[in-house]
């Protein structure tokens, strides 16, 4: 009975998404979906520490960039409830206001992207029961409840304390959703492990529960009026099996609710973009060529064949791709200022 009520919460909250979409009108003042590369900064945080902005790549290659990443976790900005922190935040966007009266002619705008996973705060960890373990490449992670009301409630407070800060800011042109997320910021992505599913079940993690979480993410974003909002789509796996098995129509069933609720303020993307694309995958990006602009792409890592791997993504018209630290800037993707350029002057919306 209790999973039968989860999915129906699940397909009414999809529902409603998609009503409230198409009765929404359009608002002035409205900021427009970021158009170009947007540069990602140090992911390094991950590995343990906490996030810090820079502004290496943006800087060795200025005239590429429309926007940067501004990488913050949760725990730094609440480190106690209803406590905020924005400091960093503040910091970075006084980088870029710097940064845009140093280059006129090449000015950017901030994407806020916000971690919880590893970057969760002590006292959510507690929030719906006592907190687990996860273990993925990167180590083992204690973690919160992520997929239920309880941690939910407190992350729909942060994003109404940072829509009331931030969302009338217009050096900040985009936010990320990061609901429910686990493993990275990215909210389909789990670590499905055997030994990850015997701890998430024994937590009380459900197919329905994690459904109806990703749904209720795009309405936890609509303290956001005129900030665009960008939500990373990869198929959904399921596991109250005891294994993972992929379920390919449950994302385009969200990217079709999270776009007809935001419209054109709605940013569709996912982040394994690659030359040759996961069969999972497949199903994802069918819709996101569906659905169309604004589409915003990442890459699965930092190591690909750049150019056959923009290739691939320009093929679907998207309006922003996310670029990994380049070699000159010490990081692992190479690629040249000329491919910015020619990357920048191939997308969707680069002659509007």
């Amino acid at each position: 009975m209790r999973t039968r009520l989860a999915l129906w919460i699940v397909m009414g909250a999809l529902a409603v998404g998609s009503v409230s979409g198409l009765a929404q009108e359009p608002q002035a003042g409205v900021k427009k979906p970021i158009c170009g590369l947007a540069t990602m900064g140090d992911l390094g945080f991950l590995r343990g520490g906490s996030a810090a902005n820079t502004f290496k790549e943006a800087t060795l290659h200025h005239e590429g960039y429309t926007a940067v990443v501004i990488l913050a976790q949760w725990k730094q900005l609440e480190p106690e409830r209803d406590k905020f922190d924005f400091s960093m935040i503040e910091e970075a966007l006084a980088t870029i206001r710097k940064y845009n009266a140093a280059h006129a002619n090449s000015p950017m705008v901030g994407k806020l992207r916000v971690f919880a996973a590893a970057g969760t705060p002590e006292w959510v960890k507690k929030l719906d029961g006592d907190p687990f373990t996860m273990t993925d490449k990167r180590g083992t992670t204690t973690m919160g409840h992520f997929w239920a009301k309880g941690y939910g409630d407190a992350w729909r407070d942060l994003q109404a304390a940072l829509a009331a800060r931030y969302d009338d800011n217009p050096l900040l042109g985009e936010v990320a959703v990061s609901s429910c997320s686990s493993t990275t910021a990215e909210p389909f992505i789990i670590a499905l492990t055997p030994e990850n599913l015997a701890v998430l079940h024994q937590a009380g993690y459900s197919d329905a529960a994690m459904k109806s979480c990703l749904a209720a993410a795009i309405n936890d974003y609509s303290v956001w009026k005129k900030t665009p909002i960008d939500y990373t789509f990869n198929e959904f796996r399921n596991s109250d099996s005891g294994r993972p098995v992929v379920d390919l129509e449950f994302a385009p069933k969200v990217m079709d609710a999270f776009r007809a609720k935001y419209g054109k303020r709605g940013v569709i993307a996912n982040h394994g973009l690659n030359d040759e694309l996961r069969p999972g995958a497949v199903r994802v990006y069918e819709e996101i060529k569906k659905l169309g602009p604004p589409i915003e792409f990442q890459t699965v890592a930092p190591n690909v064949d750049w150019n056959r791997a923009v290739a691939k993504g320009l093929a679907y018209h998207p309006t922003e791709i996310e670029t990994w630290n380049s070699l000159d800037a010490g990081g692992q993707a190479d690629y040249t200022m000329l491919d910015l350029f020619n990357w920048k002057a191939a997308m969707a919306c680069a002659a509007k």
